[in-house]
């Protein structure tokens, strides 16, 4: 997503993410969908349902970290903020308007025009609380986090640069924050007993922990290596996935008491941005991934173009899966046109890419 070289790890686990994401919303195209039974594995359908979005989440902290610290690192100044404000905008805005146009031009409906429909543009739909009712442009609701999150992280990240802090602590005041956040994330859950689907896991400043868990491995990897590599061993990732299982199975067996709703809402979310970051991080340093599977050219070139169709695959999938629910009404037989749906997704958002992302991100690199 970034410009320059692209780390073939980065793409993989971007590919991870958005394959995540299509498989989990598989029951769009149908109500008979049972995940379990056609993926045949209980395991797959557990991780497709809850990788896709933290990992996109974490991987987007984690590289815009990167850069603000790099860019704050050589020189603190407005116009460097201004740049990256910039070049994000060019990177994100010019789609995500394209695909809330289109959302509204095929559910016309001069009632969320005129007292929702204004809220997506400046990204305040999560605040308002009949946007799951009217169910419009569900998907939008994680581009409000992100959006939010680029506009304020430069201006946490300048006021500590600016205070002359030490570096080595940055990531110190990030979890800081991080825990801060949790705190406030417990109070809410508590007093207002939202589920894992909606309140805490959609309201925007409840979700900037997952992001700044990335902030927290990019500040480890530029200011305190040593720390940094003790996560890149295998020992780390295999205590990561049993520590995601039996957190799971804790959600899955037990009765959502309050205890458990704030395991289920505050605790396991922390478990899942902490080993989404030991996999993002493994991923991008792995030389076997690096450089043996990239080797392989139909995998290289798999991973590549479905990290770069990403966003719109992400963006589009849903009106994708509402056009074939309603071609195929409900069949009983699903593999094929899972099939189809899938392979319109990837094409489409091929063509979006290339006559429409690239161009614009191109203009920015003026910047």
């Amino acid at each position: 997503m970034q410009a320059g070289q692209r780390n073939f790890g980065l793409d993989v686990v971007r590919s991870i993410a958005i394959i995540s994401v299509l498989v989990s919303h598989l029951y769009f195209l149908s109500d008979n969908i049972d995940l379990n039974a056609l993926l045949n594995l209980k395991i797959f359908s557990l991780l497709f349902s809850f990788t896709g979005v933290n990992l996109f989440f974490v991987l987007s902290g984690y590289l815009i970290g990167k850069i603000i610290i790099t860019l704050f690192s050589k020189e603190l100044s407005i116009s460097n903020i201004k740049t990256f404000y910039i070049r994000r905008w060019f990177r994100t805005l010019p789609l995500y308007y394209l695909s809330l146009l289109i959302y509204f031009l095929l559910r016309y409906d001069i009632n969320i025009f005129s007292s929702f429909f204004l809220k997506f543009i400046v990204f305040l739909q999560t605040f308002d609380k009949n946007f799951y009712p009217i169910f419009f442009f569900p998907v939008s609701w994680s581009l409000a986090v992100e959006e939010w999150f680029y506009l304020l992280l430069p201006l946490i990240l300048f006021v500590f640069f600016k205070k002359n802090l030490k570096q080595t602590n940055l990531y110190l005041n990030i979890i800081a924050l991080i825990t801060l956040i949790t705190f406030v994330k417990i109070g809410y859950t508590l007093l207002s007993n939202q589920n894992l689907d909606l309140g805490t896991q959609s309201f925007l400043p409840f979700r900037f922990d997952s992001l700044l868990t990335g902030v927290v491995f990019a500040s480890l990897k530029i200011n305190n290596k040593d720390i940094f590599k003790k996560f890149l061993n295998k020992k780390t990732i295999i205590i990561c996935f049993i520590l995601f299982f039996i957190s799971y199975n804790i959600i899955n067996f037990y009765a959502q008491s309050k205890i458990f709703l704030i395991f289920q809402n505050i605790i396991f979310p922390v478990i899942i941005n902490f080993v989404g970051a030991i996999f993002i991080i493994f991923f991008e340093n792995n030389k076997f991934i690096n450089t043996k599977l990239k080797k392989i050219s139909l995998i290289r070139h798999f991973f590549e173009k479905t990290s770069l169709y990403s966003y719109s695959m992400y963006l589009f999938h849903l009106i994708l899966y509402a056009f074939y629910r309603a071609v195929f009404s409900n069949p009983d037989e699903l593999f094929m046109p899972i099939l189809i749906c899938l392979g319109t997704i990837y094409l489409f958002s091929a063509l979006i890419y290339r006559y429409y992302e690239k161009p614009i991100m191109d203009m920015r690199e003026r910047f």
